[in-house]
């Protein structure tokens, strides 16, 4: 099973390295406030828990685009 059932309608059918998929994915989440509010927060706490770095830091399989 791939977990089909498990996906937004408007992505189901698309292959995982298809890149049309983060560009719905990050529509998806511009839609929904919630999970919107829900990332921005994650994201924050990171940041904030990243200490004084002086390098960049590169976030790896957002998935949306975010």
């Amino acid at each position: 099973m791939n977990g089909w059932f498990l996906s937004h309608p408007a992505t189901r059918g698309l292959d995982i390295d298809d890149p049309r998929l983060t560009v719905i994915r990050h529509s998806l989440l511009q839609q929904k406030r919630y999970l919107n509010r829900l990332y921005r927060d994650w994201y924050i706490l990171i940041k904030e828990n990243l200490g004084d770095l002086n390098s960049t830091v590169i976030e790896l399989g957002s998935g949306a685009g975010f």
